[in-house]
C-alpha cells in the first residue's frame, strides 16, 4: 500500500498533466475538467454538487481552472479579478444546470452554506458578490499559498478545507 505522500505526489503529478491539458486550449477558452483541479480541492468540489443534487438542486460546474489569458480577458470585462485562483486549480465556478447563473436565491444561498460547511470559501461573502465561485483557502492565505512550492500545495490546501464537523473535531 503506498503512503500518504506516494499517494499526493502521485496525484499532485495527474493534476499538473491535466493542468497542461487545459493549457493548450485556446486561450479564452473555458476549461470545467475537474481533473484541473488540484486533488484536494477536487474532492472537496465533487463531494459539494453531491450535496447541492440531495438538496434539490442541479449544479453545473461551469468553470475550473483558467488560463492567465482568461484571467486578462474577464478582467477587460469587469468579471473577474487579477488576483484570481482559478489558474493554480483551487478555484471552481458552480452554476444552476438549467438557470445557469439565473438561479433561485435559495440555489446560491444552499451552494454558500455547503461550500462554506466544506470548509471552503463562497464568493458569495464576498463586498463584489460572486455567487457561482467557491474556492479551497480564504482570500487572506492566496499570498501565503502562492509562496508555497508547487508540489506542496495540495498540502496547503488540505489545512483549510474539509467537512466543518470534522474540522472542529480535530
Amino acid at each position: 500500500m503506498p503512503s500518504l505522500l506516494q499517494r499526493a505526489t502521485r496525484e499532485v503529478a495527474l493534476h499538473a498533466r491535466s493542468v497542461r491539458g487545459a493549457a493548450e486550449r485556446p486561450g479564452g477558452a473555458i476549461c470545467d475538467d475537474l481533473e484541473a483541479l488540484l486533488p484536494s480541492f477536487r474532492a472537496e468540489v465533487e463531494a459539494l454538487l453531491e450535496e447541492m443534487v440531495a438538496a434539490g438542486h442541479e449544479p453545473r460546474l461551469f468553470e475550473t481552472w483558467r488560463s492567465p489569458e482568461r484571467v486578462a480577458l474577464l478582467v477587460r470585462r469587469g468579471t473577474g479579478s487579477i488576483n484570481s485562483v482559478h489558474p493554480h486549480g483551487i478555484a471552481a465556478d458552480i452554476i444552476c444546470a438549467r438557470k445557469l447563473w439565473n438561479a433561485s436565491p435559495l440555489f446560491w444561498r444552499d451552494l454558500c452554506r455547503l461550500s462554506e460547511r466544506r470548509g471552503l470559501t463562497a464568493g458569495a461573502r464576498w463586498a463584489r458578490h460572486d455567487l457561482p465561485h467557491v474556492q479551497a483557502i480564504p482570500v487572506v492565505a492566496q499570498s501565503a499559498f502562492l509562496a508555497t512550492r508547487e508540489e506542496e500545495r495540495d498540502v496547503f490546501c488540505l489545512r483549510w478545507m474539509g467537512p466543518l464537523d470534522v474540522l472542529l473535531a480535530a
